[in-house]
């Protein structure tokens, strides 16, 4: 789990200040290769069950949008990437531009915060046939204030349904983890009334039915980083102090394989 930081990104908040990526931008997915039953679309697909699994390496995952988007961040999840090349580019007057080149520590989500370009196209590179689940490009949303202690350490929220099997005598005979997973709840204060309208709205919307990438503090803890969902829509509350609201959801997330 990480989130990257690309030579050359202007952050509009400081990076001490959450980020989230929710709108995944649409667009044409192709890949150089694709095995049977995973192709290059499954990447741009939501859920973490089904993937893109290249064939032959370097292989290259690119999407191809109707008209020119502003890009400042992609993310990965549900991937085994662990230890791999991954190399990000943007189509930029008609040449590939490199934006970024980062190694994944372990499989967890990946943020990766861009240069603001505009574009028609953004590829990912990878240096090794290896499955992918989830790959979003699009423009990250960055909290207007930090509430650090009321954001949960999601990387390290664990949560799991586990069975034991005991004897009569009382031994442990087995433990096994039937599901797993990580959960916490989020809240930010005196967010001010026009700029959650405006710009956090719009994330609550989609988030009825689309998960998010979610890095609580990209500056000093770029581990806290996951891709999850919600299960309930997300509102805000009044605060009684000038037009300030305050907003708290429980966030379910993807539990990487290690």
């Amino acid at each position: 789990m990480a989130v990257i930081i690309a030579p050359g990104h202007v952050p509009e908040q400081p990076l001490t200040h959450a980020r989230v990526l929710w709108q995944a931008l649409p667009g044409t997915v192709r890949a150089t290769s694709a095995a049977g039953g995973y192709p290059a679309e499954r990447a741009a697909a939501v859920d973490t069950a089904s993937w893109w699994l290249p064939t032959a390496a370097p292989a290259i995952w690119r999407i191809t949008y109707d008209a020119v988007q502003t890009v400042d961040a992609v993310g990965i999840a549900a991937h085994e990437l662990a230890g791999a090349e991954v190399r990000i580019a943007a189509l930029l007057a008609g040449v590939w531009q490199d934006l970024v080149t980062l190694t994944p520590a372990d499989n967890g989500a990946i943020l990766v915060l861009l240069p603001r370009v505009e574009t028609t196209s953004i590829r990912v590179w990878i240096d090794r046939v290896a499955p992918v689940g989830v790959i979003y490009t699009g423009r990250v949303l960055a909290m207007p204030v930090p509430e650090y202690t009321a954001l949960p350490m999601l990387d390290l929220c664990r949560q799991a349904t586990l069975t034991s099997y005991v004897s009569e005598g009382g031994q442990m005979l087995a433990r096994f983890v039937q599901r797993q997973g990580r959960a916490g709840t989020c809240a930010w204060n005196h967010l001010p009334e026009d700029w959650y309208r405006a710009t956090f709205d719009p994330f609550a919307r989609a988030a009825l039915t689309e998960p998010f990438f979610l890095a609580a503090r990209p500056e000093g803890y770029p581990e806290d980083c996951v891709y999850g969902w919600v299960d309930a829509p997300i509102g805000p509350t009044r605060m009684g102090v000038k037009t300030f609201l305050s907003v708290s959801f429980e966030v379910q997330a993807h539990a990487p394989s290690d």
